[in-house]
């Protein structure tokens, strides 16, 4: 039969009153966490992974771990193939309301406003680094007729080296302590920059600038590279950036209410107009290096600016001996090349038909019959 209209799903006053109550819980039975974010470098377009991944901040937010007798899972055991495995996971329960506050207003997680699978959580209290494998947005279902909490599946995390920028030591040692090969990058300079999107309508050479600009009275996070002067810097403790530019060119200094590390010299570079044959003299068509820079351990961001008109151009930055985000072992060659030569829509399993086709061309005259490099020879009537 129909719900009675005498009663509602909950007023306001109540999601309020419910919602205090879960977060002051959560606060007091709760621990505390540090949710990770991911960034991706160059996803592999087939497996869904990223094998250049970057963890650069770190948000302190405190999280219910609901596994009260301990980390469920399978444990330590011997698989057949892979050798000794250690597999632990729990569920955690974080309320909506303190995720937007201390994570979700400043849009850092790839899927906006909540939690994001394949994200970090370091767990102070065990020295644990776990991997969000499922986000439950809908558990428990609409209490009162509101969603107050998400909860996360995770799973120790299994590093591949990926880079641990968060400025937070007890995180970053995971790259060192976890790797086979911490020197990825011998050398730090910048090899190309490669345009990606040649753009349109400009008129003169846009300004190229590599790395983010150092701005006075600006909140940085840990991680943060920051580019003054053809210096650049990493931030080492997030705040506010000083009235006056960094100036030093070795180690730590405080900036303001941060603290940033000097790590090398910025990379600079020049834009290119068309200048070929049939190629359109409004478009980027090369970004010439003029300085390579050093220190660099992650491709940095390139910026093209118009200087009179001009938009859409595009490029990207590769560092000396780090994988190309293009190369096969990201699999994006495989596919591109594949999609031309195996798969279509008349062929989707890619299966090789031993069937050769006919030759288009053939000529004919009184005497001769060539087809397909066989040559027939016939007596003229």
């Amino acid at each position: 039969m129909p719900r009675s209209v005498y009663f509602s799903n909950g007023t306001r006053s109540e999601h309020l009153l419910h919602e205090d109550i879960i977060v002051e819980s959560i606060s007091i039975y709760g621990q505390n966490f540090y949710y990770i974010p991911r960034e991706l470098v160059a996803k592999d377009e087939i497996l869904g992974e990223d094998r250049l991944s970057k963890f650069k901040k770190a948000f302190a937010i405190e999280m219910y771990l609901e596994n009260a007798d301990g980390f469920e899972g399978q444990g330590a055991f011997i698989q057949r193939f892979g050798g000794m495995m250690m597999e632990q996971s729990a569920t955690l329960t974080v309320a909506r309301r303190r995720w937007d506050q201390l994570v979700g207003r400043f849009g850092v997680t790839t899927i906006p406003s909540r939690p994001n699978e394949g994200d970090l959580l370091y767990f102070p209290l065990t020295d644990g680094l776990f991997e969000i494998k499922f986000v439950q947005h809908q558990d428990p279902f609409y209490q009162i007729g509101k969603l107050f909490v998400y909860k996360l599946e995770v799973e120790l995390f299994q590093y591949a080296s990926e880079r641990m920028e968060t400025g937070i030591t007890q995180i970053d040692q995971f790259e060192s302590l976890k790797s086979f090969s911490t020197s990825v990058v011998q050398n730090g300079i910048i090899r190309e920059i490669r345009v990606t999107n040649r753009g349109i309508g400009y008129t003169t050479a846009p300004t190229i600038a590599i790395g983010n600009d150092w701005v006075a009275s600006s909140i940085v996070g840990g991680g943060d590279e920051l580019c003054y002067d053809g210096r650049r810097y990493i931030v080492t403790k997030a705040g506010t950036t000083g009235s006056g530019a960094p100036i030093h060119t070795s180690g730590f200094a405080e900036n303001g209410s941060a603290e940033l590390q000097y790590i090398g010299v910025r990379a600079t570079a020049t834009a290119v107009l068309g200048d070929q044959a049939n190629v359109n003299t409004t478009e980027v068509v090369r970004i010439a290096l003029t300085n390579a820079g050093s220190g660099y351990t992650s491709a940095p961001n390139v910026r093209i600016t118009p200087t009179n008109g001009g938009s859409q151009a595009a490029a990207v930055a590769y560092i000396e001996n780090l994988d190309n985000q293009d190369s096969f072992g990201d699999n994006n060659k495989f596919k591109e090349e594949a999609a031309n030569i195996l798969f279509s829509e008349d062929n989707p399993f890619g299966e090789i038909s031993p069937y050769i086709a006919p030759p288009t061309n053939n000529t004919a005259d009184t005497t001769t019959v060539t087809a397909d490099s066989i040559s027939l020879t016939a007596d003229k009537y």
